[in-house]
């Protein structure tokens, strides 16, 4: 399930009437529920263009030097490091 903020509450909304519909489909095979999925599922592309084109930038603090892109794949890269140094180990070799 996906954390929503509370301007997200109508996509929120609409996805959860989508996934009650695909959960009554695959109980129910006879009911026939691609129309109105698929009609939510614009409404949703929608709302997320009306919502998310309103958001404004965050203001910048003035005071703060932008992040150095140096320090970016460290961070991403650290845990990869750790997991492939672990499978190293003769422990976990098969």
């Amino acid at each position: 399930m996906h954390n929503y903020l509370d301007f997200e509450k109508p996509i929120s909304d609409l996805e959860g009437k989508i996934l009650e519909l695909k959960k009554l489909a695959s109980e129910d095979e006879s009911v026939n529920t691609s129309d109105e999925i698929a009609r939510l599922e614009g409404r949703v592309r929608d709302a997320m263009v009306e919502i998310y084109s309103k958001l404004s930038p965050l203001a910048e603090d003035p005071g703060r030097s932008p992040p150095l892109a140096s320090a970016f794949p460290g961070l991403c890269l650290a845990p990869l490091h750790r997991v492939h140094a672990a499978c190293r180990r003769p422990e976990f070799r098969q």
